[in-house]
């Protein structure tokens, strides 16, 4: 995956033990407003290769609408989206 280092978090110990859904870590993009959520989010899906999954947080409700928008044309992609915290958890995985 591309380099953002500076807006990747460590693998919480629930992901760690690979029990939750994103055992590689989380891009947290809470704090940042649309369109930079989709933007970076549409440009690490595009480094996924098959099996593996993109989690990242977000607390603007624009993305919720946005990012899937963006990627209903991707067939092999599945989109997730809960509830985390002050924002919510947005799960790609490409199969």
């Amino acid at each position: 995956m591309s380099s953002v280092a500076n807006e990747r978090l460590s693998p919480t110990e629930e992901e760690a033990s690979g029990s939750g859904a994103c055992p590689a870590g989380v891009l947290d993009l809470c704090g940042k407003v649309c369109p930079y959520p989709v933007v970076l989010i549409i440009r690490e899906v595009d480094q996924l290769r098959r099996g593996e999954r993109l989690c990242c947080l977000v607390d603007d409700p624009l993305a919720l609408k946005a990012v899937p928008e963006e990627l209903e044309d991707c067939d092999d992609l599945e989109v997730s989206i809960t509830e985390d915290g002050s924002g919510w958890r947005i799960v790609i995985t490409r199969h």
